[in-house]
């Protein structure tokens, strides 16, 4: 036997015969474990599905919603409140008695976020916030993270958690400084509202002319310059290179990213156009890499250049990136890791590059400051803007056109006296000429009063005036501020103008708010909620997976578990997950992975993994075939499996521990019902009891198989409902039960009165089922009764690929590039009714986009442009948030006939209210599986089945799909919309034709297609649009035929 067995080997026996009494909570809290904390709720649930006896001595507290009512519990009392109050089957915990099945109803999470590129003052530096954990997709959702971030204020706290939201529907909105925040739309800002009081407002509120707070105290930085030593390690002329990041190479860095040659992969070279700066960047180059060579390119113009592959390549790695395209110039990394005097001496040479200054004017013997950079990328203006304001430098940030060039040009300009201060006394210039304008504009202004032009909001001179104060301004300035303090002024007046100005805020106008999608990510902050938010919540999943995990552990601690349960040693063993979809499947198939990567006892029986399952050898399975890690051909019978909700595949012998995630939801498009995937996996799981060694048929002990059945409910309806019943009527049937029903803000304490408030006011009902976890009668679907949209379902209908080219169709399309799919729906006009033709959709991660994180708007156009050329689309419609780029993606494929809308609230309305007026009165021709007992409805039918209702006024009615995890309302949306294009076009054609034959198109009313602006160019793909050629009849150009 080789050493590496023999080091293996004795690190298997060590995993397996160490912690052999472990519990769950011992397994999962303790260091050699899965190293998790764990809230008093989980544990209090994990404790009563194993049999564990609960804690009657410490306490916890739990509260309602609002955080104003407040108990304290230990895990005995909790328990029995739970039993009293209806929400368990049970008041107490039998020391010894499992209930091997455990239907949990737990409130959904609540998370409220921004995006990635959000950039956050920490000790570290100014770093993105997708780059404090995990960021990826599929990345643990609740990282653990310990990272001393700034406050408002000034003040420090150190985090918790790093929460990683997925992709979500955002908002995002810009002020008329330039500043930005994209987050979800129940991320709070603090704004300032009519009475001047400052307040938190969601950025769902955010209206135009609103007032943001920033702050615009000074931030925090690092101590210590950053180490460059892993960067040259590799190189031969390390030696030669810096150790740590100075000012000095800082300030060759500012010069670099402003006016550096970022093509180039074997030199570095700058183009400078004054002599007095070509010596100090020559200087400055010598000082740092030892040579230098200047060549002029034209009159006045010099190219100061240092030939060094490796020399490159070491800037590279600093941040300068090679074949980095201009348009998309950012600040090196290492800039935003450094300390104050280096991020200022940074900004010297960039300023120095594309910035100018302007002071006293000897011409007209005026003074008009002005400091200005200059950049093509949105980018670096955007970080630059960023960092600035961390070092108490408040900028405008602008786009300009550049005339007789298809490039915009922006600009950051200084705001503000105190901004001009310390740029001037920080930052300043390198080249002689600009430091003796700075100079001059700093000797001037530094005799001026602090503050003496950095404003109070517009209006609160007003405001002042109408409460008795004496005052002209109608936004008198911090320094008016503090002389009206001397007078006499009530204590509430008072108050607030001291909060105005201790606060220190810069009051800036919002100017734009737009929807939009994507990854969002959030800091939990125990200390203090002034951050990004207190969002972190809690998963349904981290039960889940710690179960998952847990279970995984026993069966490796007996060693032969196939001996042990009576069954062929060459029997697969299985821990299966059931998830409403793949990708959420995939999300809990990470926890866990992550809890088997994490904890060293898995690291010797590991075996081969995918995306979809994980194997693990027993201590038996080593000793028959081999250890895996030296023999991939030796044989792994223990599989942990995660799969989405197709019954089909499911259904076999093996399962030892069933978990359906999100049960309640098992009906998503395409999948399988909760009940069929629930008799396809459970039975199995009654097999698994221990036998007679001596006789394998014979039970000793009771049955050890789980089911876990895990889901916010929807409704008192379906399977989820039914067990949880069962459990809840008690008697023999449910001795093995246990059922909970635990709302969101007694699982996870950390989630604010604020997240909650929101989502109450919007409707009360919904909110109790979403994150109450109780099963009410909220949930109203839209269609009332599914016979009414069957009623118009025609048997001899189908679904149709292509059309006739004479015939005119009308498509309805839902755009989704991330997450959701884009969906599309084509029909027609028979006499008096709309003919369905086809329902179908894309999207990123699966068919011919399997390998695409996200689809782009030329995907999605190239796609449509191939139904346009088997049907002959006469017009379309789409959202308008899609904007510009979907409408030219389409326009250059020749599909000018499609146009887009605003699709307020109102009008979504109307169009969903059209629908089902047409739906009633039988004016819509659907098709539905041929087979439906077999196959179940279209997958388009079962999506309007389960779409929403809520009521906000007599006329307006929102139409969505349920607000749960994989469930999407795009077929739907697409198909209302082209039922609304199409129900306009009314009266308007009249169509006489068989199939594809070659009757006649009888045209009253309004002409189509004859019209010279409308024949070839606005119907659909060139291949079925009307010819231009005049030897083609007016007829043919009307049918348009082919050519």
């Amino acid at each position: 036997m080789s050493l590496s067995s023999l080091a293996i080997g004795a690190s298997a026996t060590v995993g397996k015969n160490s912690e052999e009494d472990a519990n769950i909570i011992d397994f999962v809290e303790a260091s050699w474990g899965l190293k998790m904390t764990l809230f008093p709720i989980q544990k209090i649930i994990l404790k009563a599905h194993y049999g564990l006896e609960l804690d009657g001595v410490e306490t916890f507290k739990i509260s309602d919603w609002r955080r104003q009512d407040w108990e304290e519990h230990t895990e005995k009392s909790y328990l029995k409140k739970l039993y009293d109050e209806g929400r368990c089957n049970i008041g107490e915990v039998i020391p010894g008695k499992q209930r091997r099945e455990m239907i949990l109803s737990i409130g959904r999470r609540s998370g409220k976020c921004v995006t990635g590129d959000t950039l956050i003052p920490t000790s570290r530096g100014l770093v993105r916030l997708d780059s404090l954990g995990d960021s990826s997709l599929g990345g643990l959702e609740y990282q653990p993270l310990s990272e001393l971030i700034l406050q408002e204020g000034g003040n420090t706290a150190r985090t918790a958690f790093f929460y990683n939201g997925g992709i979500k529907k955002t908002k995002k909105m810009r002020t008329s400084s330039g500043f930005e925040l994209e987050g979800t739309p129940n991320h709070r800002i603090k704004v300032l509202d009519s009475d001047f009081n400052i307040s938190w407002k969601y950025l769902a509120d955010i209206k135009e002319e609103d007032l943001a707070c920033l702050n615009r105290k000074r931030g925090l930085f690092p101590d210590s310059c950053v180490s460059l030593v892993e960067y040259k390690s590799d190189l031969s002329m390390k030696d030669k290179l810096p150790d740590i990041l100075n000012e000095d190479l800082a300030e060759f860095l500012g010069v670099l990213v402003g006016d550096g040659t970022w093509s180039s992969s074997s030199r570095v070279e700058v183009t400078v156009a004054e002599e007095g700066f070509k010596s100090d960047v020559c200087k400055k180059m010598v000082s740092l890499f030892g040579k230098v060579s200047v060549s002029s390119f034209s009159s006045g113009c010099y190219r100061v250049s240092c030939y060094s592959k490796e020399l490159r390549l070491f800037l590279h790695r600093l941040g300068w990136g090679i074949q980095t395209p201009l348009l998309d110039k950012s600040i090196p990394h290492v800039i935003l890791k450094s300390p104050r005097s280096v991020v200022c001496a940074f900004f010297r040479g960039l300023f120095e590059t594309d910035g100018y200054i302007r002071g006293f004017n000897s011409v007209t013997k005026k003074h008009k400051r002005e400091v200005v950079y200059y950049s093509s990328s949105p980018l670096l203006l955007k970080e630059s803007q960023i960092l600035l304001m961390n070092l108490g430098v408040l900028t405008t940030r602008r786009w300009k056109e550049r005339k007789g060039k298809k490039n915009r040009e922006g600009f950051i300009s200084l705001k503000g006296s105190d901004s001009y201060l310390v740029f001037l006394r920080d930052i300043g210039f390198i080249s002689q000429k600009k430091r003796d304008i700075a100079k001059a504009l700093f000797d001037r202004l530094k005799v001026r009063v602090d503050h003496s032009d950095s404003s109070s909001p517009k209006g609160f001179g007003s405001f002042l005036k109408s409460r008795g104060v004496s005052i002209r301004s109608h936004s008198p300035s911090f320094a008016k501020l503090g002389q009206i303090l001397k007078g006499d002024l009530s204590d509430d007046l008072r108050e607030k103008i001291l909060k105005i100005l201790d606060l220190s805020y810069f009051f800036d106008k919002v100017i734009s708010v737009e929807d939009s999608e994507n990854h969002v990510y959030d800091l939990n902050v125990p200390e203090g909620s002034m951050f990004v938010g207190n969002c972190f919540t809690n998963h349904n999943t981290t039960i889940s997976a710690c179960i998952a995990a847990y279970e995984t552990y026993k069966l490796i601690k007996k060693d032969d578990p196939q001996k042990y349960y009576g069954l062929p040693s060459s029997n697969n063993i299985q821990i299966i997950s059931v998830a409403t979809d793949k990708d959420q499947a995939g999300l809990l198939y990470q926890e866990v992975s992550g809890h088997y990567r994490n904890c060293a006892f898995f690291g010797p029986y590991t075996a081969n993994n995918t995306l979809s399952y994980a194997r693990f050898q027993t201590p038996s399975d080593v000793t028959k075939y081999g250890r895996y890690i030296e023999n991939a051909d030796a044989k792994a019978t223990l599989k942990v499996t995660f799969r989405s909700c197709v019954a089909k595949g499911l259904r076999g012998a093996g399962n030892i521990c069933v978990i359906l995630d999100e049960v309640a939801h098992f009906t998503e498009t395409g999948q399988s019902g909760a009940e069929e995937v629930y008799n396809a996996v459970v039975p199995s799981t009654s097999a698994y009891s221990p036998k007679d060694p001596i006789n394998p048929t014979k039970p000793v002990g009771e049955v050890e198989g789980r089911i876990i059945l895990i889901s916010s409910p929807l409704g008192k309806q379906g399977l989820f409902y039914k067990l949880f019943n069962i459990g809840m009527q008690g008697g023999g049937a449910s001795s093995n039960m246990l059922c909970v029903q635990a709302p969101t803000w007694e699982v996870n304490p950390t989630v604010p009165a604020e997240e909650f408030e929101k989502h109450y006011l919007k409707n009360a009902a919904v909110f109790f089922t979403e994150y109450g976890g109780k099963f009410t009668d909220r949930t109203r679907g839209w269609i009332e009764k599914e016979e009414d949209l069957l009623a118009c379902v025609d048997p001899n209908l189908k679904e149709r690929k292509r059309a006739p080219a004479r015939k005119p169709h009308f498509i309805g399309i839902d755009l989704g590039l991330v997450g959701d799919g884009t969906a599309i729906a084509i029909g027609h006009l028979e006499e008096d009714k709309i003919v369905l033709d086809l329902v179908t959709q894309i999207k990123a991660g699966e068919g011919d986009f399997a390998d695409r994180d996200r689809l782009d708007f030329d995907d999605v156009a190239d796609w449509i442009f191939g139904y346009t050329r088997k049907f002959y689309v006469s017009e379309g419609l789409f959202d308008q948030w899609a904007g510009i780029p979907l409408e030219q993606a389409l326009s250059k494929r020749g599909l000018g006939q499609m146009r887009s809308e605003h699709m307020t609230k109102n009008k979504t309305s109307d169009m969903y209210q059209n629908f089902k007026s047409l739906m009633w009165d039988k004016k819509i021709s659907l098709y539905d599986n041929q087979n439906v007992e077999e196959k179940g409805h279209a997958p388009y039918i079962l999506e309007l089945f389960e779409l929403q209702a809520h009521v906000h006024s007599k006329h307006v009615v929102t139409v969505e799909a349920p607000q749960v995890q994989g469930k999407h309302d795009d077929m739907a949306d697409a198909l209302i919309r082209m039922v609304w294009v199409a129900s306009r076009n009314f009266g308007k054609q009249k169509y006489f034709a068989n199939g594809s034959g070659g009757n006649t198109l009888s045209i009253s009313g309004k002409g189509f297609a004859t019209s010279p602006k409308l024949r070839g160019r606005a119907n659909s793909s060139p291949q079925r649009s009307s010819p231009r050629n005049n030897k083609h009849s007016l007829r043919n150009r009307i049918l348009g035929k082919r050519k």
